[in-house]
């Protein structure tokens, strides 16, 4: 009988199991790739902040020597190299600090001051002051991967 009784017969009957299979199949496999896009996300987001709260840590350090009068400001030495400041408060290197730069945390701050002299007659005409945070960053699920933000400025005597 291929009348129109058997064609509405035929569309009564619903999906079979093997569609409803696949149909789960393809749905699972959409399902794990926006979980894996979430967890990449999620970490993007994680590794975003750390350095936007690195660079605001270092452009605090950085501000503070450019407000330091000069005749304080004076070149690494033995030049050049890095040195660790000291907190706000003067007592202890910038080692392990927060955000804020006092609290405890994951950053480590080093300087580097260096004279820039006129090419001409070789006078010491400014400074050139080079903050670097780093840290550990292990939210990128890549294991522990060392990180820094370097920020350099210069200051005219």
């Amino acid at each position: 009988m291929s009348g129109p009784t058997s064609r509405a017969r035929n569309s009564r009957q619903g999906f079979s199991l093997v569609e409803l299979l696949v149909t789960l199949l393809i749905l699972t496999v959409v399902l794990l790739g926006l979980a894996a896009l979430q967890l990449q996300v999620v970490r993007g987001v994680k590794v975003s902040r750390r350095s936007d709260q690195a660079t605001r840590l270092g452009q605090g350090v950085l501000e503070r020597y450019l407000l330091m009068p000069a005749a304080r400001l004076r070149p690494s030495v033995p030049g050049p190299g890095w040195f660790a400041p000291t907190r706000r408060d003067g007592t202890s290197p910038m080692d392990n600090v927060g955000p804020d730069g006092e609290s405890s945390g994951p950053f480590k701050v080093r300087c580097m001051i260096e004279q820039v002299r006129e090419p001409s007659t070789g006078a010491v005409n400014g400074m050139l002051i080079t903050v670097k945070v780093e840290w550990v960053e292990t939210a990128t699920g890549q294991g522990a991967l060392p990180t820094s933000v370097v920020l350099t400025t210069r200051r005219a005597l």
